[in-house]
């Protein structure tokens, strides 16, 4: 069973939710899912572990601490980024539509929302990491 779900409110994303800064989650459930009904975060917070094997995995090029999903806040996790997913997509050759990345990220810049979206990465195209600039 997937801890995602079609509701408003999803439980997966928002146990993702806990981990990231509030004004993520500020934007997420007052832009991104009113709006994009089909948006889901796959990733917030990153531990040492899982940010070095993001790298080994090249879905990453920053090792730890050096990404924005790697955040503290004290000793709490405090991701200031967020990778999403669209659910109930089709995805060729198993990759994310980045058509759907683009449009958030035109909404984001339609409504004046400052994040930083990692489909102007030129060093990979990080389509579904969005993180905060300030």
């Amino acid at each position: 069973m997937s801890f995602h779900t079609a509701d408003p409110i999803c439980f997966g994303c928002e146990q993702k939710l806990l981990n990231a800064d509030p004004r993520l989650g500020d934007w997420f459930r007052h832009d991104v899912k009113p709006n994009f009904p089909d948006a889901h975060i796959s990733c917030s917070f990153r531990d040492q572990i899982d940010q070095n094997q993001a790298v080994l995995d090249k879905k990453s090029q920053l090792l730890w601490p050096k990404s924005a999903h790697n955040n503290m806040q004290g000793t709490l996790p405090y991701a200031r980024a967020l990778d999403l997913f669209e659910q109930n997509a089709a995805f060729p050759n198993g990759k994310w539509d980045p058509k759907f990345f683009t449009s958030l990220n035109s909404y984001n810049i339609k409504n004046g929302i400052s994040l930083r979206w990692g489909g102007i990465f030129k060093s990979i195209g990080d389509f579904d990491h969005f993180e905060m600039i300030n």
